[in-house]
């Protein structure tokens, strides 16, 4: 993904790995895509939507995913800090963070 991946299309995409430290993901869908180990330090996720995603242990430390939908996601074994944002209701221990 390039630095400014603002509104793409990466439903179903396996990114395993990738790193996207600090990239601006705002309003991507990520749905059903394959998100494991993914280093989401810092990123810009807001507003977008991880329907049915795996995210399995990614780090989200940082990442402000304020208004994305993380319906169905997986998070087993993710990490994040206390500098990561969540959508409004989300319970990240729930979720297996």
């Amino acid at each position: 993904m390039t630095p400014t991946g603002h509104g793409a299309n990466l439903s179903g995409r396996d990114l395993t790995g990738a790193n996207l430290t600090n990239a601006n993901a705002s309003s991507v869908n990520f749905n059903a895509a394959n998100l494991e180990n993914v280093n989401f330090t810092g990123a810009n996720l807001q507003g977008s939507s991880f329907i049915g995603a795996i995210i399995n242990g990614a780090n989200l430390s940082g990442a402000n995913l304020l208004s994305a939908v993380l319906t169905g996601a997986s998070f087993t074994g993710a990490t994040y800090n206390a500098s990561t944002i969540f959508p409004t209701g989300f319970d990240p221990v729930a979720a297996g963070l």
